[in-house]
């Protein structure tokens, strides 16, 4: 029982697979991975970010409107699980963010050095 609590508990993003794994096979295998892996991120980042919110706020629901003890633990265990997944893809989103505004950006000396080129 334990066992098949902690497969439920750990489980629950298959269907992110499925979708990161399609997207990442749409992609041109002429690419190198890096470039794969990051548009397929780019691809499925809404995706995810909203099937993972749906799951959270299902849970939170499940957990405030169950009388069942063991339903209400079970769905606190999950929305916590999903509140950590959303907070790391979130945490994910942001230093992408901050890596593509950080190589995007022209400072002065990127400037001066952009018009001598």
């Amino acid at each position: 029982m334990l066992f098949a609590c902690f497969l439920f508990l750990s489980n629950d993003r298959l269907d992110d697979t499925f979708i990161i794994t399609g997207a990442y096979f749409r992609t041109s295998p002429k690419l190198d991975i890096e470039e794969r892996i990051r548009i397929t991120m780019q691809e499925v980042a809404n995706s995810i970010s909203l099937t993972t919110i749906t799951t959270v706020f299902a849970f939170v629901l499940g957990y405030f409107s169950s009388s069942f003890p063991g339903v209400h633990w079970l769905c606190l265990c999950k929305s916590c699980v999903s509140c950590s997944l959303l907070c790391k893809v979130l945490c994910l989103f942001l230093q992408e963010a901050h890596y593509i505004t950080h190589t995007l950006t022209l400072t002065p000396s990127r400037c001066h050095d952009h018009h001598h080129h």
